[in-house]
């Protein structure tokens, strides 16, 4: 009895250093295994973006929520940027009446909120015509287009152009606040200066920075003005009737046009007087010229 008792112990005992060691060799595999990846990975360079910033550190932008075990993990909230877009359009219509066109245009761009930034109107003999460049909000930018299409008595053609700026947006304004970080950490500088060749050298690097601060600023201004009121450039005209006149009506008028013209050739003349007068004294003393030549020869024969 005491036999198998001991039999049994050595039994359990081998059984059980197995199983351990077995264990202990898998996590041990596993691990190796492990690193041995990510040291493969890091060195051939083959993370990705995504992968890289799973292994950062939790920043304030980070929030925490349950997974589906139950254990907290963080979560990246991205940053909600608004898309920054430049709208353009170009219509060319004609109107039946170009009086009452342009009132109820000029009426119509008022209503929603826009303004007329230029015109140039034209009058001709067989049309009146008028360039018109139009100012309105981004959000009546569709709806104005529209209403000033129904005033028309033929659209000829109109384009929408949408010019995506968020890219150059958004890096102006990063480059922005770097530079005003930079000029804020020389203004400390310069109150911290003391001798005039430090004061000097920080100052013109301040100047620099906020020259380069204006410019940018002044970049920002113009794109948000572009974005905020979208352009229209529209040309509007009426086509005028023409009258024919026949063969009797052109007679008539070639001879009223000839009339006028020995009119114009008489007054010319006469308005030249003062050169005749000298082109005949010229011609009178060289008539007089000759004749005594003539006679002092006929004499000398």
């Amino acid at each position: 009895m005491k036999s198998l008792k001991i039999v049994s112990f050595v039994l359990m005992f081998f059984v059980f250093g197995c199983s351990g060691e077995s264990a202990d060799k898998e996590n041990i595999d596993s691990y190796y295994e492990a690193e041995s990846f990510a040291g493969s990975a890091a060195d051939e360079g083959t993370y990705t973006r995504e992968e890289l910033a799973k292994t950062d550190v939790m920043t304030a932008d980070q929030t925490t929520a349950p997974s589906v075990d139950g254990t907290v993990s963080s979560v990246v909230e991205p940053e909600v940027i608004e898309p920054k877009i430049i709208k353009t359009a170009n219509m060319n219509m004609e109107v039946e009446n170009y009086a009452k066109a342009k009132v109820l245009i000029d009426s119509i761009v008022k209503h929603y909120q826009g303004f007329i930034a230029n015109e140039d109107e034209n009058r001709y003999a067989s049309q009146i015509s008028n360039q018109i460049v139009i100012r309105v909000p981004k959000e009546n930018f569709e709806v104005l287009i529209e209403a000033i299409s129904g005033t028309a008595k033929e659209v000829f053609s109109k384009s929408i152009s949408m010019q995506d700026v968020t890219e150059e947006y958004v890096d102006i304004q990063t480059r922005l606040n770097t530079k005003k970080e930079v000029e804020s950490r020389y203004i400390d500088l310069l109150k911290e200066a003391r001798n005039v060749g430090d004061i000097l050298e920080v100052e013109e690097h301040i100047r620099v920075l906020r020259e380069e601060i204006e410019a940018k600023e002044g970049r920002l201004k113009f794109l948000d003005n572009r974005i905020s009121l979208s352009t229209i450039n529209l040309s509007v005209y009426e086509q005028l009737e023409t009258t024919t006149t026949g063969f009797g009506s052109e007679l008539w008028n070639g001879l009223e046009n000839g009339w006028e013209g020995l009119l114009i050739f008489i007054i010319g003349f006469l308005t030249m007087w003062p050169f005749w007068i000298i082109i005949g004294l010229i011609v009178f003393f060289i008539i007089r010229w000759n004749r005594k030549r003539k006679a002092r020869r006929q004499n000398v024969a």
